[in-house]
């Protein structure tokens, strides 16, 4: 073989090695996690997944199993941009406590257990931050909820909660949801939008009729409705805030929840 000859093989042979690495990388969760890093994913802030039972909705009603309470990452706005990874349980009948001021140390604790987990500076999504698994192996990607951090201080913050608080200090609106899983190369998202706002108001309100704030709270981030392909507008267009609502609880289920409750 002449010279000229072993020089165009081995060109080929380069050149097939080429594409079938940018083929696979195309096809690798790397690529999907590249799109993250772009200014628009940055600007948002929050991610956060609830998982529980469905007898653990009532919250002091027994449970075969506990509610769990996953956090992915939590992305807040200057000067606050961290990220944090963990998941956490949550015990059986957590936030159905009567008293006011219980109830919410109650909902601090929650959001408490979750927020005691890997937080760093702000950078690249790795493969690490994927390494938490769903049904099937599937790997979980941010659940991206536009939260404002004032909310989150709110739910947070005891003293504040308990006192009732202000309009301005509950404020917060969700505005971009999305939750992307990845099955078998093929992604498929799960979106979600929740009006914070209505729920911070809702929670003054009913904190001081003793109603059970923090279950509905939960019960309402966790209603998925399934999407289509995942693709880049979805880490960049807003998800209407009455989207995907869930009714309130039924008052009757409450108050029989919290007549049956041992706490009482």
């Amino acid at each position: 073989m002449s010279a000229a000859a072993r020089l165009r093989r081995t060109s080929l042979l380069v050149s097939l090695a080429v594409w079938l690495a940018g083929s696979a990388a195309a096809q690798s969760p790397d690529s999907v996690l590249a799109r993250l890093e772009a200014p628009a994913y940055r600007t948002l802030r929050g991610s956060l997944r609830l998982e529980q039972s469905p007898a653990a909705v009532m919250g002091s009603v027994p449970s075969p199993e506990p509610a769990r309470v996953t956090l992915i990452h939590v992305l807040l706005a200057p000067p606050d941009r961290y990220r944090i990874v963990v998941t956490a349980p949550i015990e059986q009948g957590d936030g159905m406590i009567q008293s006011d001021g219980v109830q919410t140390m109650m909902i601090s604790s929650m959001l408490g257990q979750v927020a005691v987990g890997e937080a760093r500076p702000l950078g690249a999504v790795t493969r690490r931050d994927l390494a938490l698994t769903g049904a099937g192996g599937s790997l979980i990607l941010p659940l991206l909820l536009g939260l404002r951090h004032p909310l989150t201080e709110r739910l947070l913050d005891e003293g504040e909660r308990s006192s009732g608080g202000t309009e301005e200090a509950g404020g917060a609106a969700c505005d971009v949801v999305s939750l992307s899983l990845v099955r078998g190369g093929a992604p498929v998202r799960l979106r979600l939008a929740v009006d914070a706002l209505g729920i911070a108001r809702r929670a003054e309100m009913q904190m001081a009729s003793g109603e059970a704030e923090g279950i509905r709270f939960r019960e309402e981030f966790v209603n998925l409705a399934l999407g289509g392909p995942v693709s880049d507008e979805d880490f960049a267009t807003p998800i209407p805030p009455n989207m995907a609502r869930v009714p309130a609880l039924d008052p009757e289920r409450v108050r029989t929840a919290q007549a049956a409750s041992p706490e009482r």
